[in-house]
């Protein structure tokens, strides 16, 4: 809630922590020789068809929330919060929603390694490689919003489980909607669960 950029689980694991530290810098580098044209947007309303690449995913989070505080929406904090949630349903549509990899591998004996494998399998196998995410975004003087949809089968996500659990925030899987959940004012799902909607209200200062 106060800035964090993302977190990691012990027992640590180097290569998802050096993943982790070079998608922070690559935005860090993109925020630099960024030029802020929000301080002139009334608003801004965008679509993409994104094929399953997350580096791009990563980078369309920050294409569609670095004008949010020169808008007048928010500080710069909370811009960097609202773009790690999109980071994070992107990812999410991609990886559960499109490739239908399971969360809970991360949980058996493979661990990250083993679901991070399947996941490198399915992006060349049909009929998960030709899937592709809808991302929305709308942004207006009062509000943020995003709407991410995968071509997958959907879920049910009123068999979540609660992300404010003690016992849940420290399993491997679900910190992405307990991440959405913190920094998002909105969080919803279509009927099928293939579709996320996810909006944040303008933030006094």
């Amino acid at each position: 809630r106060y800035g964090a950029c993302d977190f990691v689980k012990k027992p640590l694991d180097a290569s998802q922590i050096a993943s982790k530290i070079r998608s922070i810098l690559k935005v860090r580098d993109e925020e630099r020789r960024s030029f802020d044209l929000g301080q002139y947007a009334i608003e801004e309303k965008r679509e993409f068809l994104l094929p399953l690449d997350l580096e791009l995913g990563n980078l369309m989070a920050f294409e569609l929330t670095k004008n949010l505080p020169g808008m007048g929406l928010c500080n710069q904090v909370t811009a960097e919060n609202i773009a790690l949630s999109l980071r994070e349903a992107v990812s999410n549509a991609m990886f559960h929603g499109n490739l239908e990899v399971s969360s809970d591998m991360r949980e058996e004996e493979g661990g990250t390694g083993q679901f991070n494998a399947e996941i490198e399998r399915r992006m060349s196998e049909a009929p998960y490689a030709e899937r592709t995410v809808l991302l929305k975004s709308l942004v207006t003087k009062e509000f943020a919003e995003y709407t991410i949809e995968d071509e997958g089968p959907g879920f049910d996500f009123s068999q979540l489980p609660d992300p404010n659990d003690p016992v849940n925030f420290f399993k491997k899987s679900g910190r992405g909607i307990l991440i959405i959940k913190i920094h998002m004012d909105e969080v919803e799902w279509n009927e099928k669960g293939n579709r996320l909607r996810i909006r944040k209200y303008k933030v006094e200062s």
